[in-house]
């Protein structure tokens, strides 16, 4: 019998702008409120953290018929696709030290959906990485608005690209105004960096039953702790008998569909 030798898999130590950065993800996969002021707080965070070079924007492609790999740069990119964000965002999620995580594993509820938090927020850093067009007012800040909800951009990228043609210097923009700004640029076929495909929408429905989800999973470690709340057990009824009413209408409605199809 070989002698087999015990391996020590240490914890790799984040630094402290990675965990910052690992807690906003979190910090939006939690949130009930204020999630677009979060959002534009990890835009942020990844486009000063794409232009200080700390994170090597690149990934490898494969060719599938040859084998050949092939570099893919952010750098040197002018044309961008979904598989060019999804490499990238692997790239980035490598950077963070998370990519060995069962909480951040693409099998998991909780990792699929922290990645597609990294990847729209991606979607949109590419942009304002590629453009400068974040910027400071004259008393040198970055966020105004209600708990810092907004974030000063350029005017001229403000007037070209969003419905905000006021003719200032300095604007200020919510998450979903700067998304969709952004989302414009990359429509362009003059831009420094454009493309056809834009990042998928967000359905709020959908977003909200994932919360749900994760929310009564995480609920039932409470249970086993005797942490639960007595009025926990009603809620999480509730929700069923609408889910059943849910799925119970669905499949109504997709027969009769059916039937109308068949007759």
């Amino acid at each position: 019998m070989k002698n087999e030798k015990n391996v020590e898999f240490k914890p790799i130590k984040l630094s402290a702008e990675q965990s910052k950065q690992v807690t906003q993800v979190d910090d939006i996969l939690t949130a009930e409120n204020s999630v677009g002021n979060q959002k534009i707080v990890l835009v942020n965070m990844i486009t000063e953290t794409i232009n200080s070079k700390k994170v090597k924007m690149e990934y490898t492609e494969i060719n599938k018929k040859t084998g050949i790999e092939k570099v893919i740069s952010f750098d040197s990119l002018n044309q961008i696709t979904n598989k060019d964000v999804k490499g990238l965002a692997d790239t980035y999620k490598k950077w963070l030290g998370v990519d060995n995580l069962k909480s951040w594993a693409s099998t998991t509820d909780n990792g699929k959906e922290r990645m597609r938090i990294l990847k729209e927020s991606l979607w949109v850093a590419i942009v304002t990485a590629k453009t400068n067009v974040i910027t400071k007012n004259k008393k040198g800040e970055q966020f105004t608005g209600n708990k810092n909800s907004e974030i000063f951009v350029e005017g001229d990228f403000a007037k070209n690209y969003s419905d905000n043609n006021k003719g200032l210097d300095i604007v200020s923009m919510k998450f979903s105004q700067l998304k969709k700004a952004t989302q414009n640029y990359i429509k362009s076929s003059d831009t420094k960096i454009n493309s056809s495909e834009t990042s998928v929408r967000d359905n709020s429905f959908q977003s909200l039953m994932k919360k749900s989800a994760l929310a009564i999973d995480n609920a039932k470690q409470e249970i086993v702790l005797g942490k639960n709340n007595p009025n926990d057990l009603n809620a999480v009824k509730s929700v069923f008998i609408k889910a059943q009413q849910y799925i119970e209408e669905h499949n109504r409605v997709q027969q009769t569909l059916k039937n109308k199809r068949v007759a």
